[in-house]
């Protein structure tokens, strides 16, 4: 089932990095290399994130990314 779309947390941004390990399709967590932006500014709070062809929003703290609502519909 589908989320609603007003229950669906905004993101503060999106950006490049790289997985720091794999994540299995039941995952709800994982670590990125970076905590900042290409400006070297630190990001934290809701972001949106990208592997491959699936989009998820998590809440972003350091380098980890917890709580992910995953197969988001970016439209």
């Amino acid at each position: 089932m589908a989320l609603p779309l007003s229950s669906i947390p905004k993101p503060v941004t999106t950006y490049t990095t790289t997985l720091a390990s794999k994540i299995l399709k039941a995952d709800t967590s994982l670590n990125v290399e970076t905590a900042t932006d290409d400006a070297g500014n630190a990001i934290s709070g809701v972001v949106g994130v990208k592997i491959d062809s699936e989009f998820m929003i998590g809440t972003k703290s350091g380098v980890a990314i917890t709580g992910l609502l995953r197969g988001i519909d970016p439209q």
